[in-house]
């Protein structure tokens, strides 16, 4: 027996783990977490997607896109994911990532090798402003909802 006093209480409780990958294949996601953090050169935005559908429902991928850095060719492709990121929400444009939260799109994973440079891992390729539906086993494509629709109802989202 150990005394803790540990109350629940503002405490979220667990999600399904996110340790390891998950096959490779397209998912519906959400973006979770969003947040500025320091790296060697610059700065970059740290990102956690959330699978919402399917098997791997609570499935965590983590990604860093550059935001300050001393390399071009690192801005760009970060710039290039971060559109895609907010087409894929369905938005134009944002003031802050806190924008992107909870709205579902689509996402292509790949598996990440381990190599001298990267742990093993998720690797996101394509995101699109589409979510699969899952029926009977099969998948399908359907229109992400977008928040910037009129008339949006968030009960329309299809999970």
């Amino acid at each position: 027996m150990a005394k803790l006093g540990f109350n629940t209480a503002g405490k979220e409780e667990m999600s399904a783990p996110s340790a390891g990958t998950i096959p490779a294949g397209d998912y519906n996601a959400k973006i979770m977490v969003s947040e500025i953090k320091p790296c060697n050169n610059g700065k970059g935005l740290h990102v956690e997607y959330e699978v919402i559908g399917g098997v791997h429902v609570g499935h965590r991928i983590k990604d860093f896109m550059l935001t300050e850095h001393t390399s071009q060719v690192a801005l760009d492709i970060a710039n290039g994911k971060l559109t895609s990121i907010i087409k894929a929400c369905g938005l134009a444009a944002i003031e802050d990532t806190n924008q992107l939260h909870g709205i579902p799109f689509g996402i292509k994973v790949t598996e990440k090798p381990n190599t001298w440079k990267n742990k093993e891992g998720d690797e996101i390729t394509s995101m699109r402003n589409e979510v699969v539906e899952f029926i009977k086993g099969s998948a399908s494509v359907a229109q992400a909802a977008s928040p910037a629709d009129e008339g949006f109802d968030d009960t329309d989202v299809p999970f």
